[in-house]
């Protein structure tokens, strides 16, 4: 039971009738998709076990919980932990974001962070995904390996398997104008192309209609 006393919320347990939260928090909220309360303090938030110990301190200006991370905001700098309370980013970026989430539940997700006018796209285990210096951004477009990466000079697919990267398209284009999971329609200037993946990867093999078709009329559901 969540309960207050004396102007101070806690976690009081019905089985050994104790504090399990001591009420030193000015709120609690529990979230399910985590195992882990939430808790406010002095105007500052971070996530407390059930029993007592704070993953998280509540020292933070920001949190925001997914299912296997927590992204973390202080004095202005962002970083993204474990729910163990282990950084995997440290909080020392102006902006991070998760880019692309992985397939597999727990596994590391692709991290969009920005650090002193630097843009990267990486994982916490250091791996970098080798993008063009102007690179803008990264976005899913819909099936589950297959993302675009945003510039000034266009946009370019790229290919992700168990969420690490496989290749990058080797010409940037205008835009993705259809994706299944084995090939996708790009269009640059007025013509259309049609690239199908062969091994999940993006290569010059796999483009079988280059970019002169006024027009594609397109059928996935045999893909």
């Amino acid at each position: 039971l969540i309960l207050e006393k004396e102007g101070k919320v806690g976690v009081f347990s019905t089985v050994n009738y104790n504090w399990q939260l001591a009420p030193k928090y000015d709120h609690i909220i529990y979230n399910s998709q985590i195992g882990l309360y939430q808790a406010e303090r002095e105007g500052k938030t971070g996530f407390v076990h059930p029993y007592g110990s704070e993953t998280i301190p509540v020292e933070f200006d920001y949190v925001r919980a997914h299912s296997s991370f927590i992204i973390l905001k202080k004095d202005g700098k962002m970083g993204l932990f474990n729910l163990q309370g282990a950084p995997l980013f440290p909080v020392e970026y102006d902006t991070l974001s998760i880019a692309l989430w992985s397939q597999n539940p727990g596994q590391v997700p692709l991290v969009r962070t920005l650090k002193n006018g630097v843009f990267k796209l990486r994982y916490a285990n250091g791996i970098s995904i080798p993008i063009d210096e102007n690179t803008q951004d990264l976005e899913s477009i819909g099936a589950s390996h297959i993302a675009v990466q945003r510039s000034p000079k266009g946009v370019r697919p790229v290919v992700f398997k168990a969420g690490r990267l496989v290749a990058l398209h080797p010409q940037w284009v205008d835009s993705v104008v259809a994706v299944s999971h084995a090939s996708l329609i790009y269009r640059k200037g007025k013509h259309y192309g049609f690239y199908r993946l062969n091994k999940d990867a993006l290569n010059a093999k796999a483009e079988l209609l280059p970019a002169r078709f006024d027009t594609i009329i397109y059928n996935f559901r045999n893909n």
